[in-house]
């Protein structure tokens, strides 16, 4: 019985053993594989951390919205971009303007100057035309003053037809 129980204890351990090497063998290759995906992630990283890097530089969002704020960007831009057209434009007609009033130096120190001489230049043309800027004022006023009447007189016109209404509800009621 002794010999059987040294056998029993021998396979035992053999078996422990090789239970050991498998684990071992399994391990091992799973080390590999983990070794592998290590490696290959680290390739990874060197090869688009500096993509990473400039593109945190841009300050962009980095989730699902990054389309809209790009699109939201390029928006910004075009916008931009047509006021600097639109602007250019207004500058050639300004500058066109100044020619022909006889302006030809342009600068920050006498850009007042250049406005007090075209205002100048400006009311003698209206002169030129007739205009005089105190009859302007009083038609104004009598516009002003027309509109006002009119909004008054139909403030006054819903009232009465409000009135009406109800007095003839009143009745209505009243008859009832």
């Amino acid at each position: 019985m002794k010999d059987s129980h040294k056998q029993m204890l021998l396979d035992y351990k053999q078996m422990l053993n090789e239970v050991k090497e498998i684990l071992r063998g399994f391990y091992k290759i799973k080390g590999a594989q983990i070794d592998l995906i290590n490696s290959e992630a680290t390739t990874s990283n060197k090869q688009y951390s500096s993509y990473f890097i400039e593109y945190r530089k841009l300050g962009l969002p980095l989730d699902e919205r990054i389309k809209d704020h790009l699109t939201s960007e390029n928006l910004i831009c075009e916008n931009t971009i047509a006021r600097i057209l639109s602007f250019d434009d207004q500058k050639e007609s300004l500058i066109k303007l100044l020619m022909y009033y006889g302006v030809t130096d342009i600068n920050e120190n006498n850009l007042s100057e250049i406005l007090s001489n075209l205002m100048i230049k400006q009311n003698d043309s209206l002169k030129c035309l007739g205009f005089d800027y105190a009859s302007f004022q009083q038609k104004l006023k009598y516009l002003k003053r027309l509109l006002e009447n009119q909004k008054y007189l139909n403030t006054t016109l819903n009232t009465t037809n409000k009135i009406k209404k109800y007095s003839s509800e009143k009745e209505i009621i009243e008859g009832s």
